[in-house]
């Protein structure tokens, strides 16, 4: 890999992370000027140490910096399908805006335990099943919060939907 691509996906991934150069440079102990110049390609970063630092402060794999991803298990992994179903749950506002329907009960204990169950899945990698639970999940919790029955934490669930849609 060249400097220049090393570079663009060091700025790249640095910004994405909402990393200013002079904090990047900060934490890895170099200068700020040292850190443009590597992301415009002027100077070399390509030495083990030197990249490992920048990977951990910008929690990335090795592999993911240097554009050698490597590849994925695809039954571990979710698809488009999947991804799109969580990110419409999560931009659903009916729940928000008091437009649950008539008749809605929660029941606070099946809840609680799709919460805990979809956590342990989150745990153990086990995205499929986080996929397909996740996006009503996420209402009923929508929904349970707007009534005021929701005692099971919503910090809970809104990191599980969280870590698994933006690390996408």
């Amino acid at each position: 890999m060249d400097e220049i691509e090393l570079g663009s996906r060091i700025a790249y991934w640095r910004e994405r992370r909402g990393v200013t150069q002079r904090l990047l440079a900060d934490r890895i102990g170099r200068s700020k000027s040292w850190v443009e110049k590597v992301e415009a390609g002027k100077r070399s970063a390509n030495r083990l140490p030197i990249l490992l630092t920048i990977c951990k402060e910008l929690r990335i794999d090795l592999p993911v910096l240097i554009g050698r991803d490597l590849a994925r298990d695809t039954r571990q992994c979710i698809d488009d399908v999947q991804v799109d179903t969580i990110r419409g749950a999560l931009e659903c506002y009916d729940a928000i805006r008091s437009e649950i329907p008539d008749g809605y009960n929660v029941d606070v204990a099946r809840l609680r335990r799709q919460v805990s169950y979809v956590w342990s899945a989150f745990e153990l990698a086990d995205y499929q099943v986080v996929s397909q639970l996740l996006p009503e999940l996420l209402l009923d919790a929508q929904r349970s919060n707007v009534i005021g029955w929701l005692e099971i934490g919503a910090s809970r669930w809104l990191s599980v939907a969280g870590i698994l849609f933006f690390q996408r």
